[in-house]
């Protein structure tokens, strides 16, 4: 085998032959080096692609208390309103989420509140304890939590909206839904005998805002709380009934936890990280990132809901230097879903699945 040094366009792939899950890396030993140990060099992906579907678009966060709640309620009871229901228990578990919502009546001074209580996708997984589900690690890493579409998500907030209008207005039984359209997704509150929507406000904590997005303004008096704004909201006919809607006023970008796709080393001697690269974001430090791609969210047109979209753009990575200390004769990838907040996820491939790299190792800066 010549020196792969003379030919630097470098291919490599690896497929999962096995009956399980495994790690996305790739690996390359060669009988010849890849690099001699006098002079600069530099490496840059040119391509990167893998088919797999187990890059999830949504992973809820467990509450690990009821701080929020509680504050709400006292609230609420100080102003003179009386609660009709909540939907979360005091004792903390592994499917309640940090997603709070609450709907008030002011004509009756009712108000009820709760958190979204999550539902796996994937019934045959295993559910972490509480203790366990209140490390967010474990949380990002689970299936228990992963959630491949927006729908799944949007389904379990809605079910939360109809229980709080049930409670809040017990005498209407109004029923809500959150409808997906090109542009986001729908509120859809039932009109019943409603006249209007000005005797109902509907609180969001602002991470649930951020995924849907709709017309608001802060709370007066509850820190990362919104309250949304009921402007004349159009009348529209859904499964036979009448319903207000409201829709958000942007397309929300809020439900994907991971930012990128970090593509890192074990054993490349990376010398440093050029302008634009992203440094290290493990704790200690020890493998660097050769390059990252930016994830997103992207809707799908036949089935109405959002989904993870990862499509890298070609011959337009960073390069980074490489230290020519010694020779070097394998070459190893493997690849993260990386969190702005510092957490990092393995990328597993499927059974049958595969993922391809192609690296240009040059004298020169590519």
């Amino acid at each position: 085998m010549e020196p792969l040094i003379q030919n630097p366009l470098i291919d490599l792939t690896t497929y999962n032959n096995k009956n399980k899950n495994i790690p996305c890396e790739i690996k390359q030993k060669a009988t010849m080096p890849y690099m001699d140990p006098d002079g600069q060099m530099y490496m840059s992906v040119v391509r990167f692609d893998f088919n797999n579907d187990l890059c999830p678009v949504f992973i809820p966060k467990i509450r690990t208390d009821n701080s929020f709640a509680q504050q709400y309620e006292a609230l609420m009871i100080s102003k003179g309103y009386t609660k009709q229901g909540s939907t979360y228990n005091s004792t903390l578990d592994s499917d309640s989420t940090d997603l709070f919502i609450a709907i008030e009546n002011d004509d009756q001074n009712y108000f009820a509140c709760g958190y979204v209580q999550w539902k796996p996708v994937n019934i045959n997984a295993v559910k972490p304890t509480p203790q366990e589900a209140s490390n967010r690690g474990v949380v990002l890493e689970s299936p228990y939590y992963h959630c491949y579409n927006t729908m799944h998500v949007s389904t379990l907030v809605e079910t939360l909206i109809t229980q709080l209008l049930t409670s809040s207005f017990p005498l209407l039984g109004l029923d809500s839904f959150l409808v997906k359209d090109d542009y986001g997704y729908n509120l859809l509150i039932e009109k019943g005998s409603l006249a209007n929507l000005n005797s109902m406000n509907v609180v969001m904590s602002t991470n649930l805002w951020r995924m849907y997005p709709f017309v608001s303004v802060p709370h007066d008096f509850m820190d990362f709380a919104k309250t949304l704004i009921f402007k004349k909201p159009q009348v529209v006919q859904y499964d036979g009934a009448a319903y207000f809607q409201i829709p958000t006023q942007y397309k929300s970008t809020s439900f994907l936890p991971f930012r990128t796709i970090s593509m890192k080393t074990h054993s490349i001697p990376i010398e440093s990280q050029l302008t634009g690269n992203n440094m290290f974001n493990e704790s200690k430090n020890e493998n660097k990132i050769v390059t990252d791609f930016l994830m997103s969210t992207v809707n799908d047109p036949d089935k109405m809901y959002d989904v993870f979209s990862f499509v890298p753009d070609s011959n337009n990575f960073r390069p980074v230097m490489l230290k020519n200390a010694r020779q070097q004769y394998e070459l190893d990838f493997y690849f993260t879903m990386d969190t702005s907040d510092g957490y990092s996820v393995p990328i597993y491939l499927e059974p049958g699945r595969y993922a391809s790299v192609k690296v240009d190792i040059n004298p020169g800066q590519a």
